[in-house]
């Protein structure tokens, strides 16, 4: 697999619910720059979560997500899903590290802030090679600004 995250921004209603589910949820407690992460290892397992109305997602999201990633794709992949609310959506976030050890995959995710004042609600996905990952950290480092 490529090291790549697939990023897509979508509209949420993010709520204290919202947060109390993903923070239950999550393979590491959220706060101190570690986001949502889950590792999904079946296809059912991840439909129940995209259609959990917790997070209230739209049909669309969810069927352009399961295109991508559908059952054949978890018979020889697991799915690292994140979740990040960006203050800014001209936000710019990138897979800076990946480390394993054993089943848990540590990802290190570099933020370069933009200016703008509109929130960004975004889903992270890293496709694992094979099947051997069964948790996750998922962590938000900003980056250095650089000014012209």
């Amino acid at each position: 697999m490529e090291n790549t995250l697939n990023i897509c921004r979508m509209q949420i209603r993010f709520d204290e619910d919202t947060c109390r589910y993903l923070d239950a949820l999550s393979d590491h407690p959220l706060g101190d720059s570690y986001i949502f992460s889950k590792v999904f290892v079946s296809f059912d397992d991840f439909d129940a979560f995209l259609k959990d109305e917790t997070i209230d997602l739209t049909e669309e999201f969810i069927a352009k997500t399961e295109e991508l990633y559908d059952k054949a794709f978890f018979e020889e992949h697991n799915l690292v899903a994140m979740f990040s609310d960006e203050r800014s959506g001209s936000n710019r976030l990138t897979l800076k590290e990946i480390e394993t050890e054993g089943d848990v995959i540590k990802l290190q995710i570099g933020r370069e802030r933009g200016l703008t004042m509109d929130m960004a609600y975004l889903f992270l996905f890293y496709a694992t090679d094979g099947k051997e990952i069964l948790t996750s950290e998922a962590r938000i480092e900003d980056l250095p600004v650089e000014l012209w």
